[in-house]
Formats: structure tokens, sequence, C-alpha cells
């Protein structure tokens, strides 16, 4: 549904904002939390490399080696619900601008796809793991296949869907800024098309170079201009004058789109 009140249309423009700071905050928290959970689990290798060289200490060496592994992987797991919550923050708010102006209405299509598809992608491992359990088993080898491929199809589609939705989001940051100036005389923040363009970059990093390294510098780039932008932008609605309210309008009228 979109809104066409004047102040709806204001509320749901810093609802939106404020939701997109939100998830591009968690976003940033979720890679620096990952980053420690690596950091913990070289540690971990190191420890046991340690370990196996210091015979004196092997026992404490090898139960500090043991402790960072379990701190990281305790980090990579943290870190993994956090990006989760930062896509379900950047749905809301990618949902609330679409229900204020539908000319952006991709980015909610494109982060419901993204999370709908981070289901599909859970779905799809817990199949194909019953399938490998079911291969083991002496009498489950043709079920077990038939869920090995109904596990890997739907890892594909998944992975697709999340593809998709991500390209989608990122087209739908690079139009925000000249969809609001154009239709509301609304200047938000032009960081938004600084985040789309390192986005991009790192997608494409990601198909064609395969890096492992490079390609999440510049997510977390994006992912700094979208929290500034977002910020910028909540600040930018709360001074917003619309066009009938600047000509003396009671503030209730509606758009003409």
């Amino acid at each position: 549904m979109e809104y066409t009140n004047i102040q709806d249309k204001k509320n749901l423009f810093r609802e939106g904002f404020t939701k997109l700071a939100e998830g591009g905050k968690y976003w940033l928290m979720s890679y620096f939390i990952a980053l420690l959970g690596l950091l913990a689990i070289l540690a971990a290798g190191l420890g046991s490399l340690t370990a196996i060289e210091n015979t004196s200490g092997f026992e404490t060496a090898l139960s500090t080696a043991g402790a960072a592994l379990g701190a990281g992987v305790f980090l990579i797991l943290l870190s993994a619900i956090i990006s989760l919550l930062a896509l379900v923050k950047l749905k809301n708010g990618a949902e609330a601008l679409s229900d204020a102006e539908r000319d952006l209405s991709k980015g909610a299509t494109g982060t419901k796809l993204m999370l709908y598809s981070i289901y599909g992608l859970i779905l799809g491992l817990l199949i194909l793991l019953g399938g490998v359990v079911a291969v083991a088993a002496s009498s489950g080898g043709p079920a077990g296949l038939g869920l090995l491929g109904l596990g890997g199809l739907i890892l594909i589609l998944s992975a697709i869907g999340l593809l998709v939705g991500f390209i989608l989001f990122i087209i739908f940051l690079y139009n925000i800024p000249d969809t609001l100036n154009r239709k509301y005389d609304l200047e938000v923040s032009n960081d938004f098309k600084t985040a789309a363009i390192m986005f991009a970059i790192a997608l494409i990093l990601n198909i064609l170079i395969k890096t492992g390294v490079v390609a999440p510098i510049f997510d977390i780039i994006g992912a700094y201009f979208l929290y500034k932008a977002s910020l910028d932008s909540v600040r930018a609605v709360e001074k917003w004058t619309p066009r009938s309210e600047s000509e003396g309008s009671s503030g209730m009228e509606e758009f003409t789109l």
C-alpha cells in the first residue's frame, strides 16, 4: 500500500531511513565480530602448532588452542545471527520507503528475496545433511540420493534468489537520492549512491575473481556509507518542508503522482 498523505509520507521516510541506519550498523557489527572470530580461529591454529612443537607444555597449549577455537566458532555464529538481524532491519526500512513511494519498491522486493533465500539455504543444507545420513545408512540409499538432489536444487535456487535480491537492493540504494529529490524536493544523502557502488564492486569481485579478502572490504565500506547516508537522511527528513506545506497548506493534502 502506498500512502498519499504528506505527513504519513514524512513519517514513513523517517522510519525507513532509521531502519536502514540500524541495518547498516548491525551489518558493520557483524563484519567486525566475524573478523574477531577469524582471528580467534587463527590463534587456535597457531596454538595447536605450538602444542606440537612444545612437548613440555603440550596440554596447556592445546587447552588454550581449544578455547580459542571455541570462541572463534561462537563469534562466527554470532556474526551470522547479527547479519540476519541486519537484513531484517534493512527489509523493514525498505518496506517503509516503498509504502511512501512506489518507485522505491525494488528495495522491499530485494530484501524480502534475500531473506527468503537465506531461509532456503538453511533448509537446503538441512535436507542435504539428511541425504548424507540416509546415503550412509545401508538401507537408505535411494531416499538419500533423492534428498541430496532436492537439497542441491534448493541451494541453487536460493543462491540465485540471493543474488537477484542483492542486485535489486543495490539499484534501490542508488535510486533513492534522485527519486526523492525529483518527486519531493527532499535532498537526502548522495552517500546512498556510494554505498550502492561499493556493494556492486564487492558483488562483481565475488562472482568474477572469487576473492576471499578484497570483496568484504568493499562490503564494509558500503555498509558504512549506508549507515552514514541513512542517519544524514533522517536529519534531512526532519528539516524537510513538503511543497504543499511551503505553499501554505495544512500538511494534510495529497500528492498527485
